[in-house]
């Protein structure tokens, strides 16, 4: 089962997804962090296989907290509503994998996580999406 940590400070989002991935027999939930500093203490601690991160959060904004994990990191998910090219550049220059625009479908997040799951796809560096709703 692949781990996910939830970095995000909309916590009626965390909880959505929390819920979303409880049935699932692939993915758990294993960490929530509100801020920067503690995904970046939970990333640490629990080493999960996913990180589904925000950009704007209190005391450490998502681009910190990629900085802060250096190349040691797991493959993170930007999850953002600041979905502009500069922004997408920015996240995939420090390190996100993946960009997701919100509000994001679900399943879609889903899909991307299957993706990243394939030996295939585990290998590439980086990929984006600008997925709408």
């Amino acid at each position: 089962m692949k781990k996910i940590v939830i970095a995000d400070d909309n916590l009626g989002l965390v909880l959505s997804l929390k819920e979303f991935f409880a049935n699932s027999d692939k993915y758990e939930v294993v960490g929530t962090a509100s801020n920067g500093a503690e995904a970046v203490a939970l990333v640490e601690r629990l080493t999960p296989d996913f990180l589904l991160l925000d950009i704007v959060m209190p005391e450490l904004d998502g681009f910190g907290v990629l900085t802060t994990l250096g190349v040691k990191r797991p493959i993170v998910i930007m999850m953002s509503q600041l979905a502009t090219d500069g922004f997408v550049q920015k996240a995939l220059r420090y390190g996100a994998s993946y960009f997701l625009a919100k509000p994001f479908n679900f399943d879609t997040l889903k899909t991307t996580l299957d993706e990243f799951s394939s030996p295939v796809t585990a290998t590439k560096k980086q990929s984006h999406s600008l997925d709408e709703k």
